[in-house]
């Protein structure tokens, strides 16, 4: 089933579900937890955007130990724009899995500058990965 996304009333909704909180990723991931499970702080059932969409369970606490790579969604930019995801990623991961670290790189830095980001993001994200290399 594809995943439908709507905005109502200012909030985000995926397949009429409400998403209480959203995580994304460098790696053009996402998380969309829509119902936090009984009895737990840290487990969600929502929809996760990889490789495919697939609704299933997620910790939130592994989640935020593989910081900067993945961050939480401010409430207010969680909207129907995450529906697709940007075609940026799809370009650098076919650069990278081609062999070539170097367009990969330089496609992520484009999108880093487009984003705003600090360069010591970029830095941390890379872990220390420079031209050439």
């Amino acid at each position: 089933m594809k995943a439908r996304f709507e905005q109502r009333g200012g909030h985000l909704y995926i397949n009429g579900r409400k998403v209480l909180k959203g995580w994304e990723s460098f790696s053009g991931w996402f998380w969309f937890g829509v119902e936090r499970v009984k009895d737990s702080d840290e487990l969600w059932f929502g929809l996760v955007q990889g490789f495919v969409d697939e609704w299933g369970y997620f910790s939130e606490h592994e989640l935020e130990d593989l910081a900067p790579k993945v961050w939480r969604i401010r409430p207010q930019d969680l909207g129907p724009q995450r529906e697709e995801k940007p075609m940026n990623w799809k370009k650098i991961q076919q650069a990278w899995e081609s062999g070539d670290g170097q367009i990969a790189v330089r496609l992520l830095e484009s999108m880093i500058c487009e984003l705003g980001l600090r360069q010591s993001n970029l830095a941390e994200f890379l872990g220390g990965v420079k031209h050439g290399d």
